[in-house]
């Protein structure tokens, strides 16, 4: 008798000796018996799968690997020739072609001079450029991004073109990656160019991450940013002044200088910032002139301005000592502390011994210890 016979005569006599309630309640533990031992099979087989997918893809990271180095140092007895055609033979699909593509900009990272230049070389033999291209033609967002990052890291500037369609992508990731291709890929003459075909709003990140890549890839050469002054998307405008300061852009005093009365309250306050770290000293009446009506962020940078630039109109600070906004009547004590060394803040204590916080900020002041705080 088959194990369904016996099944069958097992839920009749069942059925006989005890009626159709124990037969429902044997099929329904019968019924979850099976499915967990479906669920079991399953699981086991999924891991099965997972793990041979696993040693497959260490077995051909340890391939390219190998053969790569044989490439780039020489380790092998094999010709370059006969490396690059066994390699060839392993790019069949995508999926290999993306762990090889992995491995090489992962290498471009760690390698400089010569040698990152081989690996950027074997890239393009490998055709894998040509992949990494094809990704930008993508829907996912995620696989252009990747895209785009390769064909950066690798310097291949056919991308140029493809990237700049993605420059205003709608997903942020992909636009912040593009950003940062073009600023890197671009001919020198025409980085800045970059900036110029933006539309969104630069965030603080993306900021951070450009000025990084300037920093590196430019050194302190660049001479001026004045041409992303007049830009309508004030982010880039404020990173623009950002970066002159930084960079010490002299040739854009004179464009600074009339921004520092810009309608924006932020530009006008990193105007004045940067003419401050530029060490332009012409505004100093005019920006007098125009701190009474200022906003507190605007008059601070103002006071900076003054301080630094050596402003000896004492009065003016010291009437800013009781200005009702901490932030200002802090930054006004400091002033007279670098300005009037001698004799603070014991002059100062005792003129405006009745007002407690202004007598808080001059100590404040006073400690070297928190001079810059």
């Amino acid at each position: 008798m088959n194990p369904v016979d016996n099944i069958a005569a097992l839920v009749n006599e069942l059925e006989v000796r005890y009626g159709m309630g124990m037969v429902f309640i044997f099929w329904l533990i019968f019924s979850f018996l099976f499915l967990a031992l479906i669920f079991l099979l399953m699981t086991l087989l999924s891991r099965f799968a997972k793990d041979a997918d696993a040693r497959f893809t260490q077995d051909l990271n340890q391939y390219y690997e190998e053969r790569l180095l044989g490439l780039l140092y020489g380790m092998s007895d094999h010709s370059d020739e006969q490396h690059i055609e066994e390699i060839k033979l392993k790019l069949k699909t995508r999926f290999q072609q993306q762990l090889l593509a992995d491995i090489m900009v992962r290498l471009g990272k760690g390698l400089s001079g010569n040698l990152s230049d081989k690996v950027k070389q074997l890239y393009r033999t490998l055709q894998l450029h040509s992949y990494s291209l094809g990704k930008l033609k993508a829907v996912n967002w995620s696989i252009q991004a990747s895209g785009i990052s390769e064909l950066r890291e690798m310097h291949i500037q056919e991308g140029i073109p493809a990237i700049r369609e993605l420059l205003n992508h709608r997903v942020a990731l992909v636009r912040s990656h593009a950003q940062l291709a073009l600023l890197e890929l671009e001919a020198e003459g025409d980085r800045l160019s970059v900036f110029e075909q933006i539309t969104y709003p630069l965030t603080d990140w993306d900021q951070l991450r450009l000025h990084e890549s300037l920093k590196s890839r430019n050194g302190f050469h660049i001479e001026s940013f004045g041409r992303l002054f007049s830009l309508s998307n004030h982010s880039i405008v404020l990173f623009a002044i950002r970066m002159s300061a930084f960079f010490g852009c002299s040739r854009d005093i004179l464009p600074l200088q009339a921004m520092s009365s810009h309608p924006n309250v932020e530009i006008r306050t990193e105007a004045i910032l940067a003419l401050t770290r530029l060490g332009d000293y012409q505004l100093q009446e005019v920006l007098v002139d125009q701190f009474e009506g200022e906003e507190t962020a605007v008059q601070h940078a103002i006071l900076q301005y003054l301080m630094y630039t050596g402003y000896d109109r004492l009065s003016f600070f010291e009437q800013a000592l009781t200005h009702p906004s901490h932030y200002i009547s802090l930054q006004a004590a400091r002033a007279l502390a670098a300005l009037q060394p001698a004799g603070f803040p014991e002059i100062y204590i005792e003129r405006f011994a009745p007002q407690s916080l202004v007598i808080e900020r001059i100590m404040h002041a006073a400690d070297r210890r928190l001079q810059n705080a």
